[in-house]
């Protein structure tokens, strides 16, 4: 984490708390924590002496962090050795730690990358009020996700399960800043009466209360979100999985096992029904054999349109999934692990093979 009081990389002391950073790269040059400069990083005064060099967004963060009087922030691109690809791949499929640890997510929403910054914490916008009569003033405003679903940011992949993870979010779009959590949410230009949790406006088109039924409806949560993150934009087509293992680790908190390629491994059966809405092609990237390297069984390894559990295929095992998977398959399932040696994909417990 960025130490703010030290301006330095740090280890995250026991029990302190932290907040971490939710933003769009973009086009724009993005200092990184490298092999070559995490030593000077580490010292004190190590973040001071490239603070001019970093992006508009992540000295805005800081400096905010600082205002709220918190220590520690965590920022994917100084946090993570991006030129080494063990910490690379470690801090990856951990993001439902990195973001559902934080006491809260600032999410950069505003503009097309991270040169943006958080323009709310500078520029005053003008509200729309009317006097009504002498007692009764109307403001107009807009639900929150009125502005964030026309931000670039909840276009990226990446910004799907950062968002969804976090327990709370303070959303910096369109000059203007919302707070959210999974049971509340809260806008600068309306004082709410009640100071008590509850429904709000601005939760309308809101994914936060989402994960609220995971432990009624599994299935049914790991369906939509796996819906909605494909209709989200990816620079690296190698990130499809990565950028779903924090999304997936959450989801099998409550299922069992693990994922397989993206498909849960206590439900593989059942996982396996997915079709592509409309014509789809290979996914390829570079390494592997021929450049593919995803299976494809999985949607992992397709583009297209949208992929979809169609309600006509999953007809008769849904009503009761348990019974089905029980009396109505016959097939054990294996799969060979980074090895080459076969492992069975559910093995009944909450483990299952390590194979992401």
């Amino acid at each position: 984490v960025i130490d703010i009081n030290n301006m330095c990389l740090s280890p995250l002391p026991p029990r302190m708390r932290y907040i971490a950073l939710s933003y769009t790269w973009g086009r724009s040059r993005v200092f990184t924590t490298t092999e070559n400069n995490i030593k000077g990083l580490l010292k004190h005064g190590g973040i001071s002496n490239i603070f001019d060099m970093l992006p508009r967004t992540i000295r805005d963060s800081i400096e905010l962090v600082r205002n709220l009087g918190e220590r520690y922030l965590w920022v994917d691109s100084l946090c993570i050795i991006q030129d080494n690809e063990r910490s690379w791949a470690l801090n990856s499929s951990v993001m439902d730690l990195a973001y559902g640890n934080a006491y809260f997510t600032i999410c950069a929403a505003d503009g097309h990358d991270s040169s943006a910054g958080l323009r709310a914490l500078y520029a005053k916008r003008q509200q729309l009020v009317a006097q009504y009569s002498p007692e009764i003033r109307l403001i107009s405003t807009q639900p929150a996700e009125r502005y964030v679903s026309q931000s670039t940011w909840n276009t990226r992949a990446w910004t799907f399960q950062e968002r969804l993870l976090s327990q709370r979010t303070l959303i910096f779009v369109d000059g203007r800043v919302f707070f959210q959590c999974r049971s509340t949410a809260r806008s600068v230009d309306i004082i709410t009466e009640d100071d008590s949790a509850g429904w709000s406006i601005d939760f309308i088109g809101s994914p936060m209360q989402m994960l609220q039924n995971l432990s009624e409806s599994p299935l049914l949560i790991y369906k939509k979100l796996l819906e909605m993150y494909l209709l989200r934009d990816l620079t690296f087509q190698k990130d499809i999985l990565a950028a779903f293992y924090g999304i997936g680790n959450f989801v099998c908190q409550t299922l069992g096992g693990d994922l397989i390629h993206g498909l849960p491994s206590s439900h593989f059966d059942w996982a396996l029904l997915w079709e592509a809405r409309d014509c789809a092609k290979r996914r390829v990237c570079e390494g592997g054999v021929g450049g593919v390297v995803f299976p494809s069984w999985s949607w992992c390894g397709w583009m297209g349109d949208m992929i979809e559990y169609k309600p006509q295929m999953l007809s008769g095992c849904e009503e009761n999934l348990d019974d089905w998977l029980l009396n109505h398959t016959w097939i054990t399932w294996y799969i060979r692990d980074f090895n080459g040696n076969l492992r069975l994909v559910w093995n009944g417990r909450n483990g299952s093979t390590s194979l992401k």
